[in-house]
C-alpha cells in the first residue's frame, strides 16, 4: 500500500516506509515517545497518539469499556437486535 505525493512535474508513488524516512519520521517519533509514557496504559497511549495523527480531522475516539458509554449505547443495541 502506498500513497500518491504530488510532486513538481508530476506524481510520485511512495510507500509509507518512503514516508517515514523521507518527510515524517522525526515528527512520528516525537509523537510516538509524546504517547507512549511508562504511566500511560496501552490504550490510553493509542489513544493519545492517534489523537494527536488526526487531530487535524477531528477524529472522536471512545472508551470502548465505558459503563457511561454503554449505557447510552444500550437502547440501540436492543433496537439492532
Amino acid at each position: 500500500m502506498g500513497k500518491i505525493t504530488p510532486r513538481r512535474g508530476g506524481l510520485e508513488w511512495c510507500t509509507p516506509r518512503d514516508l517515514l524516512v523521507k518527510q515524517g519520521s522525526l515528527l512520528l517519533a516525537q509523537q510516538l515517545r509524546e504517547s507512549y509514557r511508562p504511566t500511560e496504559t496501552y490504550g490510553s497511549a493509542f489513544a493519545k497518539l492517534f489523537a494527536r495523527l488526526f487531530a487535524e480531522q477531528g477524529l472522536i475516539l471512545l472508551e470502548p469499556l465505558d459503563a457511561a458509554l454503554h449505557r447510552i449505547a444500550a437502547p440501540l443495541y436492543r433496537q439492532a437486535i
